[in-house]
């Protein structure tokens, strides 16, 4: 709501009811409870996870019944696939201006029409302009984290190192079924911890290497505000 309102605001929407605002209320409101069910679902995850897989005497038990576990897992899906397509189509949709303020050079030429004594000032080049303009559109590839990266190591962990194992029903934890006589079958709650908190870890490292980077090596949005 107060998103909504903020946003009815900065764009001077007089009707306090118009289309324009409820559709922001809407996709606001889907935003935030699709942050809210991640967050509940990573939490329930990631605690049958951590306690159910590292007892050492049966205590806790995983629910039986995942139909509200499965319920929640699907309208959070729906509910950021909405904002995400939203925000996709706000972004698409901007119109920017770029506005060179260099001045010209001094340097003073005759004009093909005048005198001797008549001359003009050079005009700044649009091909700057062009310039910035693409490496403006470079820059919206530019991500902190790395999509192949992150799915090829989540693929070595799972399915190499064999920490798919841990999604299983059964309580002890392996990562080599050999080690045991019998596996279990794969449990979604489970899965889905597993999934999170390598996915996490995964993005926190990511983070941490960029930032590095950025820092001590390069940093493309800096680079870009001294080119221009």
């Amino acid at each position: 709501m107060v998103k909504a309102v903020g946003y009815r605001r900065r764009n001077i929407i007089i009707e306090d009811c118009s289309c324009r605002t409820i559709r922001c209320l809407v996709l606001f409101l889907c935003s935030g409870l699709g942050s809210l069910f991640f967050w509940v679902i990573a939490g329930t995850s990631w605690y049958y996870l951590c306690i159910y897989k590292g007892q050492k005497a049966v205590s806790v038990f995983l629910p039986l019944d995942l139909n509200p576990f499965r319920a929640v897992l699907v309208s959070c899906f729906v509910l950021v696939l909405i904002s995400r397509l939203s925000f996709l189509f706000s972004a698409t949709s901007y119109d920017i201006f770029f506005i060179d303020w260099e001045k010209p050079k001094g340097k003073l030429i005759p004009t093909s029409t005048s005198t001797k004594n008549e001359e003009t000032l050079t005009s700044v080049s649009i091909w700057r302009t062009y310039f910035l303009a693409n490496e403006w559109n470079e820059l919206h590839s530019i991500r902190k984290i790395s999509p192949t990266f992150q799915y090829m190591a989540f693929l070595f962990f799972t399915e190499y190192v064999g920490m798919r194992y841990l999604s299983t029903s059964q309580p002890d934890s392996f990562v080599n079924p050999s080690q045991v006589s019998y596996v279990s079958q794969y449990n979604l709650i489970l899965r889905v911890g597993l999934v999170f908190a390598i996915m996490f870890i995964l993005w926190v490292l990511q983070r941490i290497y960029n930032f590095l980077y950025e820092r001590f090596i390069s940093d493309q949005i800096q680079m870009y505000i001294d080119l221009c």
